[in-house]
Parts: structure tokens; sequence; C-alpha cells
């Protein structure tokens, strides 16, 4: 193997190694898409549930103090 086609092999490597950075990356931005919508459906299930959870707090108090009345 003499020195152009090493030259030539090496060139079709560093060709295909950025070919495929390239696709690595437009994975990476999709995945990282991906997780912004996921944060912001995280957010408003937050938003959903926590006047739910403070309901049922405050539902767990009113029994507690029906079945232990103060003496």
């Amino acid at each position: 193997m003499d020195i152009d086609q090493r030259l030539e092999a090496l060139a079709q490597s560093l060709e295909l190694l950025a070919s495929l950075h390239k696709d690595s990356e437009k994975r990476m931005d999709r995945l990282a898409e991906q997780m912004v919508e996921s944060g912001k459906r995280l957010d408003r299930l937050t938003d959903i549930v926590a006047p739910i959870a403070l309901l049922v707090f405050e539902h767990q108090s009113r029994i507690k103090r029906l079945e232990n009345p103060p003496s």
C-alpha cells in the first residue's frame, strides 16, 4: 500500500467519521427537544396534581379531626 492509497483510506475514514458525527448530533438534538417537551408535560402535570394533593391532605386532616375529636 503506497502513500496515496493510505491517504485515500484516511480521507474516506474521516468522511465516514464526520457523517457519523453529524448523525449523532441530529439524534442528540431530537433527544434534547423531546426532553424539553417531556419537561413541559411534567410541569403541566405538576400544576394539576399539586392542588389535588393539597385537597387530599386537607381532607385527611378533617377525617382525623372527626375520628379523634378533642376531649
